[in-house]
């Protein structure tokens, strides 16, 4: 899991329960957003303090889903010590106050977890206003030598947020990172609804370069996929598309006409940093498949060796400034071919 200097890093964790990004855009930018545990561990704060011993600049919770705040109160908590200078920037999603409105309803996120992120982050905006950062579609944030693009939410999408059965995946903050001329996208939980989701992204004239990298949205679940992003990327020999599998809803599936199928028929493979099953079935080490043979799979595939201690169940992908990118594997990690 080793930094390469003067590239773009990105890291891809998961399963356990959760999804962990990690992306690193030279000379200091660090962004981390979501988080994930697994075997009663935490990721988020064991990367940054034990694995690149680093703070990170940014910290974002995309969405108020319990898995992916897994982790994100200790690493805002552990890097935000009183007498600190400088803090990262706090990124969460939550509803504009109303008019009349006590604030009860931004705290009303389906989760504790997520809610317990949320009151950390409030309470630190109050003591250090410029660690708020509140992203909204079209913002632009400084990230080391590149920009963050926020592709989600619009402000009207957020409007609605906190509604009675409101699907919260829908103001997933979705982001492009961009770097020496080139784009990676970062889909968050970002799901498609008719003439929203993906559609409204794609409606906003800043969002038409092709992009390198796609980070897809939403575990690789068909519903959070969208043909005319798919047609923007840069070609089956540039683009790289990447996933974190969600083994509690099947994610993603290899049927025809499923999500991984759809996503195959714009680049010749996905890479995905575990199988869509649990943590403890993980394999130690990379594995590459077909897709119609994961089809076939009615069982979770037996480890040849067992998952190993953190850090497990990654890819890391490094992006140079001439737009190769190379990938690296972690153990547990699936390359799924064509066919």
């Amino acid at each position: 899991m080793k930094l390469e200097a003067g590239r773009l890093n990105l890291w891809v964790f998961g399963p356990g329960i959760g999804e962990f990004v990690v992306v690193h855009v030279p000379p200091d930018g660090w962004l981390s957003i979501d988080g994930c545990s697994a075997d009663a561990q935490e990721w988020p704060l064991k990367f940054f303090r034990d694995q690149v011993g680093v703070a990170p600049t940014h910290i974002l919770m995309t969405h108020p889903h319990a898995d992916h705040a897994r982790g994100i109160r200790a690493l805002v908590e552990h890097f935000t010590p009183h007498g600190r200078v400088t803090w990262p920037r706090l990124g969460v999603v939550a509803p504009p106050r109303r008019k009349g409105d006590s604030g009860a309803s931004q705290d009303a996120f389906d989760s504790r977890l997520a809610n317990g992120v949320l009151t950390a982050v409030k309470t630190r905006w109050r003591r250090q206003p410029a660690s708020k950062w509140t992203p909204r579609a079209g913002q632009r944030e400084p990230l080391g030598s590149g920009e963050v693009l926020t592709l989600s939410p619009a402000k009207e999408a957020l409007n609605q947020a906190g509604e009675q059965s409101f699907d919260w995946n829908r103001v997933a903050t979705a982001l492009a990172v961009e770097w020496s001329g080139h784009r990676v996208v970062l889909g968050a939980d970002l799901v498609e609804k008719p003439g929203k989701g993906w559609s409204a992204v794609l409606g906003r004239a800043p969002v038409v370069r092709k992009h390198v990298i796609l980070k897809v949205a939403h575990h690789g679940s068909l519903e959070a996929q969208h043909e005319a992003l798919l047609k923007r990327l840069a070609g089956e020999d540039a683009v790289t598309l990447v996933t974190t599998p969600f083994a509690s809803q099947d994610l993603p599936r290899f049927g025809r006409s499923d999500g991984a199928d759809l996503l195959l028929k714009h680049s010749d493979k996905l890479l995905l940093s575990g199988l869509p099953q649990a943590f403890e079935t993980q394999n130690r080490r990379p594995r590459q498949w077909r897709r119609s043979r994961l089809a076939l799979q009615r069982k979770p595939i037996a480890p040849d060796e067992p998952v190993g201690d953190f850090p497990s169940n990654y890819v890391h992908l490094v992006l140079s400034a001439a737009g190769k990118v190379k990938a690296n594997y972690g153990p547990g990690s699936v390359i799924v071919h064509r066919g």
